[in-house]
This record gives structure tokens, sequence and C-alpha cells, in this order.
């Protein structure tokens, strides 16, 4: 098949894309459309940054798809006129696409009202079209096109291509310069079928095409797969950019850089159009870095581009702080974020805290470190305020962010409370004071106490009750902090408490009545440590003595993730081969965490994914952080772990299956059934982050 494309756009053209090249945004999204001021400032901001297309396809516009027979009522018409004229002014190409479900392909009267619909559109200033015949029901809708198409894919396509020639060779009758982009029914795969082969075929050399790359979202694309889809379509295809849309999970907010895209991909295409997020405003930090990736090809630096977005969406060095700490703490776990670590893991300033306190639990020296966290959290509970006060309370961006300022809030003060937990836990030394005696030696004194239960449970509750309020919103913030925190202060609850005994650089001191103490010094320094029963002591240091080191904490950290490494394989392995019985083993159902999600929630969370599959192609463990303070005592070890499981959904629409990933962050509370020597780890209790299914994105790879 010969190569051809339509003439050229109007407006901008960036990096390496030839004449006539789309490049810029669709509204294609699901939910929720956007308002028409948003609308009117995406235009100007496209315009503003050298992209040439805006595409209207909100699903959520009932004209555009389930009532596409009927004529837009004066009042929307008058809407997409208004975006057209605002289109014109900024000489950005304005694209109207129509979704005709469960249209009669071969009928005459069904095609006089596809191009009615169409021509009122143009009629308002809107010139070209995008025909969407993806996400609809496959097959026929009515016995006269199984009688002049045939049956099967391949008169499918073909149906959509005779359907997409009519319209534009009708439209092209009455202005020349008319441009078409059709989206296919099979829209996300990089080999040749019987659709795509007929559709091909039979579609004028006139019309573009869009596709999504190998998957919906995929997690790259190479210029490999757009030449294959070239080859099949004999036309270079328009590249429909499923990031940062978030329509899919709508608790996530997408705000990383455009990232796994090879940087000569636009010499390749016929057209580059971003999918943007439900909140517009926010959209523009990723879709900034879509522009740069486009404007500088392989100069592009995702993490550079990123912080310019940040900056750009602050309009201000004051509000930049506040916008960038937000971003890094919303963005979402997405099949994008594999090539970029800083955007996948939690948010870098709170990891490196919690990973501090993490080793300091160890040592014994853990109050500094868990202030820097509480500090941190602090700051996080502040920011929804801070925000609203440098954007403006009635900003659209603080509008759009609403729920997830919520949520952050709500989970910083459940951190808090689990830190105070943490603390409870550990056996308090206080009033330490030092002088000096008259004979030149020194005097070490002050109070120590036993830890208290009633204080823990009630401060493991607090957290529990903001959590619980938290994890309710509709809005999701990846984090594995929060219910590692509350992992840790359950499995170290069973280690409080006991007799409490004293050291002085190694010498035992008397603890007297209600919990006071009194030691003599010859150098004005030393170590105090003191341990209630068998529970992690804690370590003191007073004038010239210093901290004892972490480097033993984080070798036995990484002995023990080596370890747990072995038991998240074993079940890896079983939920891969679907054995649910090899996943009841590992998990046991008598333990119950302190948030009220048991061994067996978690079992029959894995057991409804199994059944909602009909093929699990992987599944994925990581042990991201640990403590196993309780195992000196014979409490659980906490783990935090990122997990995600990936298959086939099954349904009408994709009757060849739709791949995904389900993907969480989690504590899990570990037993050790076995020796030191010989661990036997087995789970037995949890902390979820997330619901079943609130992130659901493509599964990455062949």
């Amino acid at each position: 098949m010969a190569l051809s494309n339509a003439g050229p756009a109007e407006g901008g053209q960036l990096g390496g894309s030839p004449p006539g090249t789309y490049v810029g945004v669709i509204e294609g999204f699901s939910g929720p459309p956007w308002p028409q001021p948003a609308r009117r400032a995406m235009l100007r901001w496209i315009a503003a940054h050298g992209l040439n297309t805006y595409v209207y396809a909100p699903v959520g516009d009932p004209f555009q798809r389930e009532r596409w027979r009927e004529q837009y009522p004066p009042r929307l018409a008058r809407k997409l006129g208004e975006l057209a004229a605002v289109s014109r002014q900024q000489r950005v190409r304005m694209l109207y696409a129509v979704a005709p479900s469960a249209m009669c392909y071969s009928s005459a009267t069904e095609r006089d009202t596809l191009v009615a619909k169409l021509e009122q559109v143009r009629a308002l200033g809107v010139r070209d079209v995008m025909l969407e015949f993806d996400d609809i029901v496959g097959g026929f809708a009515c016995s006269a096109d199984s009688a002049t198409f045939g049956e099967g894919d391949a008169a499918l396509g073909a149906a959509h291509a005779a359907v997409a020639n009519d319209v534009l060779a009708r439209l092209r009758r009455t202005s020349r310069g008319t441009r078409l982009i059709v989206v296919p029914f099979e829209y996300s795969f990089v080999e040749a079928t019987p659709y795509l082969e007929a559709f091909a075929a039979s579609l004028a050399p006139g019309a573009d095409v869009a596709f999504t790359g190998r998957f919906v979202v995929p997690s790259t694309i190479d210029v490999s797969d757009v030449k294959k889809m070239t080859e099949i379509l004999g036309r270079r295809p328009v590249l429909w950019e499923n990031y940062p849309v978030n329509d899919y999970a709508p608790g996530a907010l997408h705000l990383g850089p455009l990232a796994g895209r090879d940087p000569d991909l636009p010499r390749h295409l016929a057209g580059y159009l971003a999918n943007p997020t439900n909140q517009p405003t926010w959209s523009r930090i990723p879709l900034l870095t879509f522009a740069e990736y486009l404007r500088l090809g392989s100069a592009y630096d995702p993490a550079r581009a990123w912080r310019a977005a940040v900056r750009e969406l602050a309009a201000g060095q004051r509000a930049a702080q506040h916008v960038r700490r937000f971003a890094e703490l919303t963005q979402s776990i997405t099949t994008l974020d594999d090539h970029e670590p800083i955007w996948s893991k939690e948010a870098p300033g709170r990891a490196r805290r919690l990973a501090r306190l993490t080793r300091s639990l160890v040592t014994g020296a853990w109050p500094q470190p868990l202030k820097a966290l509480r500090d941190r959290f602090a700051l996080e509970a502040r920011l929804p305020a801070a925000l609203a006060r440098t954007l403006g309370p009635r900003s659209r961006a603080v509008r759009e962010a609403r729920p997830w300022l919520a949520r952050l809030r709500d989970e910083a003060r459940a951190a808090r409370r689990a830190l105070g937990a943490i603390e409870a836990t550990q056996p308090a030394i206080t009033s330490t004071r030092v002088r000096k005696r008259a004979d030149g030696g020194y005097v070490v004194s002050g109070r120590v106490a036993a830890p208290s239960e009633a204080v823990i449970s009630s401060r493991l509750r607090r957290a529990r009750l903001v959590w619980d309020r938290a994890s309710g919103s509709a809005a999701s913030i990846p984090s594995v902090a929060l219910p590692f925190l509350l992992g840790i202060g359950h499995a170290r609850s069973a280690c409080a408490g006991g007799p409490l005994t004293l050291a002085l650089d190694g010498r035992n001191i008397r603890v007297l009545n209600g919990g006071r103490f009194e030691a003599r010094l010859d150098e004005p320094g030393g170590v105090l440590t003191v341990a209630a029963g068998r529970s992690q002591r804690t370590v003191r240091t007073f004038g010239a003595a210093r901290p004892p080191s972490d480097g033993a904490a984080r070798r036995r950290l990484r002995s023990l993730r080596q370890q747990l490494g072995s038991v998240f394989a074993e079940l890896e392995g079983a939920i891969v081969q679907r054995d649910v019985a090899a996943v009841a083993t590992l998990v046991s159902p008598r333990y119950e965490s302190a948030s009220g999600v048991t061994a067996d929630d978690l079992l029959s969370r894995w057991t409804r994914l199994l059944q909602r599959t009909k093929l699990i192609r992987g599944a994925s463990f990581s042990v991201v952080e640990a403590d196993f303070g309780g195992q000196a005592c014979g409490g659980p070890v906490v783990a935090a772990v990122e997990w995600s499981l990936a298959g086939v959904l099954h349904s009408g629409v994709f009757p060849g299956g739709l791949p995904f990933t389900f993907e969480s962050r989690s504590a899990f509370l570990l037993e050790n059934s076995g020796s030191r020597r010989n661990p036997a780890w087995r789970i037995v209790g949890g902390f979820a982050d997330a619901p079943d299914g609130q992130r659901v994105t493509d599964l990455v790879g062949p």
C-alpha cells in the first residue's frame, strides 16, 4: 500500500514532526466533561506552547455518543461555536469527534443523519472531524449490514471504512480542505488482524487513522510499533496518547512527566494527541512535559521538564514549593512510571525520613528521626491551606484538587497519630539533667517511664479512625508510609511492657519509685539506655557522646528483605498458577490487625482478583521497607510491599480480552514459625491502602 497523509495543519510544528502533523490535546476521557472556561483556557495554552490541535471528544457529551443522531440544541451549539471562534483566533485546528454507536452502517438514512450532524457542527465553525468506532459494541446493529458486508471481524472493518469514506467524500464537497481522523474498533494493537486488514484496504487515502500503541495505556511506545502500524494501515498513524488521562483510575492524579516514548516517534506519525485528565488545570503539568518531549526529542529530560511545568503552573516562587510538594505526593502508580523511579516511589523527602526512622528503631536512636518524620507530616497537613493561600482559595487549581487535598490532610493527621503510637511503645527517658559535683565529677539524673498500653491503644485507634475516613475518599494518594506506620505501631505494641531496666555506658543503674534515677559520671558525656521487658531499647545521648551507627541496622534490614522476598516469591507463584489453596497456606486467618483488616480479608481480596480474570499473566511483589522490632518479643514483623497482579478481563466489548494490572502498596504483618537460623515466614495480617480495582492499567509488555 502507498503511504498517504492529508495536507498541512495550522499553527505550530514541533520537533521532527513532518508538516501537517496534528500535535495537541484530545479531550477524550470519560466522566464529567471540562467546563467551558477550562476549554477556552486550554485552547490558549495549546497555542502558547507551540501545539496546533484540539479535539472535542468528551464521552460525557451525550450528543457526541449516545444521542449522536440528534442536533445540538441552541445553548450547546453556541458553546461549540464559541470554542471554534477561540480556536481560529489562536490558530489552533479544532476537530469535532462523534461516536455513532448502534449505527446501521449500510443505511443511507443513518449516513444522512450522521452527515447532517457534522454539517451542523461545521456551520458553527468546526471544519475537521474525528469518527470514533472505538469502545462501542462490536458486531452489527441491523441485519442489513450482514447482508451488505458479510459476517465477522473483516466485515465490520469494511463497514467502518465505508462509512468513513462516505462521510469524508460528502464533507469535502462543500469544503475541500476537510480532514478526517478515524479511530478504528481495534485501536490498541500492533498486529495485523482481519478487522484492521479489511479496514485499511477499504479506507480512502485521505483519511488518517488513530491508535493508542501496543495497549490502551502502554508503558512504552517505540518507533518499531509505529512502523508496524504504518505497514498495516498503509499510512502514518495518529498516536492517541493515553497519558495523563485518569478516567480509568478516577481516584488517581497522573502528574508525572511523559516517559517511555522513543524520541524519534514524531517523525513517523501523522499526529500525536495527548488525552488529559479530568482536572484541566493539573493536566498542564504532564501536558507541558509532552510538549517539551515533542520540541526537544532526544534532548528531552523528564525530570527537568516536570520541574519547569510545576513552576509555570505555580506562576510564582512562593507557590512553586507548595505545588511541587502536592504534585510529588499525589503522583500515582501508572504504567508510565517504570522509566523514572522518582515518580513511582513514595515522595522522596517522606521516603528518606521513613527509612531513617525504620533503621533508628533497630538501634534505639529513634527520637530525632521520629520528630523529623512527624514534622514532615505536619507540613503535609498544612499543605492544603498553604496551597489555597498562595494560589487563591477560589482558583480552579484548588477547586480541582480538593478531594486530594482533603485526603492528604487526613492521611497526614493519621500518620502523625500513628507515629505517636510508635513513640508510646518505647520506654521513655524524661527530665534528664547533668550537673557538676564539687569534686569535679558529674551527676546525671532524671526519670524513666514504661510504655502505657492504654496510651498505645488510644493512639492507634485514633489514627485508624482518621485513616478509615481518608480511605473512604474518592481520591487516592500513593503511599506506603501510613499503612506501614500503623503496622509498626501494632506489631510493637505486643512488645511494650515489663520491668524497667536502666544502664549508663553499660553499667546498670537502680530505678527508684516513680521511675526516678541518679548516677555518677567522671566525664560529662555518656549513653543512657532503658528497656521495658523485651521491648526495643531507647537510647539517649548527651554531652560529648555520639549516637550509635546504623550500619548494623542497614545490614539486618537487608538480610530481612532477602528472607521476606522468598515469602512473596512463593505467593507470586501461587497467584500466577491461580492456586487459591496455596495462597491460603501462606495466609493464616487468625490474626486481626489494628485497622480491622484480617488475613481473611487479604485472602478474599486476592481470590476475587483471581475470579475476575480468565488468565493470570503475572504477579509481582517488592519489599520496599521492613521493620522487625517485634521479632525480639515474638511479635509480627512488618513489611511494606508494592505488589501488582496482571491478567486479562473478558467482556462483550472486548471478546479477545482486555489486559489489566492491579497495583497496590500495603503493609503485611509476618510471623516466623521457624527459627532465627532457618526462618519460616507466614503472612498473618495486613494494612491495604486501596480498595479492589481502584488502580487498573494495561498490562506492561507482551
